[in-house]
């Protein structure tokens, strides 16, 4: 995970439009970990901020998507428990 002064410019501007954004000066784990590819983490942004804003998900939701967000490696394939794939169709 990158901190501040590791960042790219470009992501260093996604972080600066998330802490304007949120009001808080925290960026959570997810973001500094995607802050490797400032691309991605700007396609992430510009989504996640597009249905974020007040309105667009019930407030429920928009908790929830808060929260998957904020805890580290939420949304990262390590954290999801691998499954025994089925076997062959006889």
């Amino acid at each position: 995970m990158l901190d501040d002064g590791a960042l790219a410019a470009r992501a260093r501007a996604v972080f600066d439009d998330v802490r304007a954004t949120s009001g808080t000066d925290c960026i959570d784990s997810f973001r500094r970990a995607v802050a490797h590819d400032p691309e991605t983490l700007e396609a992430v942004w510009s989504r996640l901020n597009a249905v974020t804003v007040p309105g667009a998900l019930a407030p429920m939701v928009n908790g929830v998507l808060n929260v998957a967000v904020s805890t580290p490696m939420a949304a990262t394939s390590a954290s999801i428990p691998s499954r025994p794939q089925p076997g062959p169709r006889a």
